[in-house]
């Protein structure tokens, strides 16, 4: 049998039905990060990548995940920021100079899942391996600067 991913891991312990709900008049969960289920991390760790989810597709390429340009992310991340219509211009203008800096920093990828739910494995299989090689970089290029 083969060993559930990461991904598969964590939805067994924190199934969603286990989740308590934001409030009492909307179906949406929430994970408190106080410690007792979960926990941030202790130490700051750098950020490898950033993942945008794309639509699901049929196509046997699926799931796959591809490289998207710097501009490409910071479009959707803008697009896709919460509570952005309650920001002030100022706070718009910081958002806007933050993300275009992390995109510019950091590599921007689409997640494109298979619309069969069956292979949400393969998913976090392909997104398992995608951490394994930026670690493995990260871990290469530290020990060069060390010599």
């Amino acid at each position: 049998m083969e060993a559930p991913c990461a991904w598969e891991m964590w939805r067994l312990r924190f199934r969603e039905e286990r989740l308590p709900n934001l409030t009492s008049t909307w179906d949406k969960k929430y994970l408190a990060l106080d410690g007792g289920r979960a926990r941030f991390a202790e130490r700051i760790l750098p950020l490898g990548a950033v993942y945008l989810l794309g639509e699901r597709a049929m196509d046997e390429r699926a799931p796959r995940i591809e490289d998207i340009s710097p501009r490409e992310g910071l479009l959707e991340l803008v697009q896709n920021t919460y509570m952005n219509a309650l920001l002030t211009k100022e706070q718009r203008a910081a958002e806007f100079e933050l993300l275009s800096r992390l995109v510019n920093r950091v590599p921007c990828k689409r997640l494109i899942p298979h619309r069969d739910a069956t292979r949400l494995g393969k998913l976090c299989e392909l997104m398992e391996g995608e951490a394994r090689a930026i670690s493995s970089e990260r871990q290469t290029a530290l020990t060069g600067r060390q010599k």
